[in-house]
């Protein structure tokens, strides 16, 4: 095999043109640079080079050389830095900020995954409801975001930061099975939905502004029975029979409770979930967790809206 310091001893002649020059970029003697000539020429067994009155003159076997030679030592800069990258990897911390459901759905399997291959560094979490955490972002309180936007809320003020979408997690209908029409591979009519009892969040929140603006083609003005904005709660109610509610299909993607259908819902859109962070983010670790945060991203996403999967 050659010698790796041989070979950037040639390209450096090659690419200054005279002995002198390569000692000079090398801080190598005359002498030195060209007895590594001579060997490396000893280990091909061909003449890589002459000397002319205009300087150093590859052969045709020294052109051949040289293409490789370059792409060898390209490569091992590239490996090199590699591992350096890896190595600052390892030694650092991540602190991540998610609302709950986003957490379940996404982070929490992609945390399995980084984990798995970064096992030294560190992960923290907080827990911290849209709209907030961009400002935690800006002052470095924590290196990635993952928020969210429902349809018909105005987003955060983005200056300072690097928001990009992760997932378009659509809003669906939820509703006790007593209550469907029998056209469950049918979005359901807006109309159809503000007829019934609902469970929302309270006035301003997210989720209860997306279903007015969903409800809004409808001549019925929603009713709200039930201001709960915890999901859990809300499919509870769904379950005892006692109203509809609208949320987004990740929540009900893994398993659907006995007793209640989904339905894709006429005009609702979808909830985005974004990751934000500090536009300085680009060279640490938090660039190797948004890939696992997309793979889990494109793992949810590949389940389909699956609506004929339901349990009945």
């Amino acid at each position: 095999m050659l010698d790796v310091v041989r070979l950037n001893v040639f390209v450096q002649v090659a690419r200054t043109g005279s002995i002198a020059g390569a000692a000079k970029e090398l801080t190598y003697t005359a002498s030195a640079v060209s007895q590594q000539l001579s060997k490396l020429e000893r280990e091909v067994g061909a003449v890589l080079a002459t000397r002319t009155y205009m300087g150093i003159q590859l052969t045709a076997e020294g052109r051949v050389l040289l293409a490789h030679a370059n792409t060898v030592l390209d490569n091992l800069k590239e490996a090199e830095q590699a591992v350096r990258d890896l190595a600052k990897i390892r030694n650092t911390e991540v602190r991540l900020g998610s609302f709950a459901s986003g957490a379940l759905t996404l982070l929490v399997p992609a945390i399995a995954t980084f984990k798995a291959a970064y096992p030294a560094v560190r992960l923290s979490l907080v827990e911290i409801e849209p709209p907030g955490g961009y400002d935690d972002v800006r002052t470095g309180e924590i290196d990635l975001l993952l928020s969210h936007v429902y349809p018909g809320v105005t987003p955060p003020d983005t200056e300072g930061v690097v928001v990009e979408e992760v997932f378009a997690d659509p809003l669906v209908a939820v509703l006790p099975e007593s209550w469907t029409d029998g056209n469950d591979d049918e979005p359901l009519p807006a109309e159809r939905l503000a007829g019934l009892p609902l469970i929302s969040g309270s006035l301003g929140h997210a989720n209860r502004t997306a279903l007015e603006r969903t409800l809004s083609i409808s001549e019925r003005p929603p009713q709200v029975e039930f201001e709960i904005r915890d999901y859990a709660v809300a499919m509870a109610l769904v379950v005892a029979g006692a109203g509809a509610t609208v949320m987004p299909w990740s929540l009900v993607a893994s398993s659907v409770p006995s007793g209640v259908r989904v339905r894709l819902l006429e005009n609702a859109g979808a909830r985005r979930i974004l990751t934000v962070r500090r536009t300085t983010a680009a060279e640490t670790t938090v660039m190797p967790f948004l890939e696992e945060l997309g793979r889990a991203a494109n793992n949810l996403r590949a389940r389909g809206i699956g609506l004929g999967e339901q349990r009945r």
